[in-house]
């Protein structure tokens, strides 16, 4: 009777320790989602961030060598003015609703980011020629006006696209590189996409 309830004891003495450590998992497991949620992710909209892109492309062009993906930067236009008008606050529900109407697009191959500012990415794998296709999609995104406390807002956005591998073979090559056809699309009169090439690369080179 008396090892009897000693292994009685012993078992309850256990099962509450498997409760305690059950307890402990789930409060660290649900620290580092939190943390992961911090690290990765835009606090305004939700969407990925640029250290989220940043490891998606680099794991990419570790794994798939002899693979084509793309890199698309946008830019909403004249945003800035819609900030100084209507206010910071117009600004922030702007980018929110423009990244949920941007999640919609979003098929399984495609990965959209809010990398800073007004400025979004689009990181697409398994591009098969269909990226100017993507592009125009990612366009009509914002051909419908957006309302915000019954403001009417129109919007236009510019983008530069650059190819895996042929505009750059790392990260920060391709962030560089759509960035610089981003700003070409801009100084073209906005609204547009524009490809990188061999064009931007040499005029990049003699002002160095």
């Amino acid at each position: 009777a008396y090892n009897s309830r000693r292994l009685l004891k012993a078992k309850k003495q256990l099962q509450n320790q498997n409760q305690e450590l059950k307890i402990l998992y789930e409060q660290i497991y649900s620290s580092e989602e939190e943390l992961k949620q911090i690290v990765y992710f835009d606090a305004l909209t939700g969407l990925p961030n640029r250290i989220a892109l940043k490891n998606d492309i680099e794991l990419f062009t570790k794994s798939f060598k002899n693979e084509s993906a793309a890199l698309i930067i946008m830019d909403i236009d004249n945003f800035k003015y819609i900030n100084d008008t209507l206010g910071h606050h117009f600004g922030d529900e702007l980018l929110i609703k423009i990244g949920n109407v941007f999640l919609n697009l979003s098929p399984e191959n495609i990965r959209v980011y809010r990398i800073g500012g007004d400025e979004f990415a689009f990181w697409i794998r398994d591009t098969n020629d269909k990226v100017e296709s993507i592009a125009y999609d990612i366009m009509d995104c914002v051909v419908e006006p957006v309302y915000i406390n019954k403001t009417r807002i129109q919007t236009t956005i510019s983008m530069g696209i650059a190819i895996y591998p042929f505009a750059g073979a790392d990260v920060e090559q391709l962030l560089k590189n759509a960035d610089i056809a981003m700003y070409e699309a801009k100084h073209q009169g906005k609204e547009r996409f524009i490809f990188f090439d061999d064009v931007m690369n040499h005029k990049m080179i003699e002002k160095t």
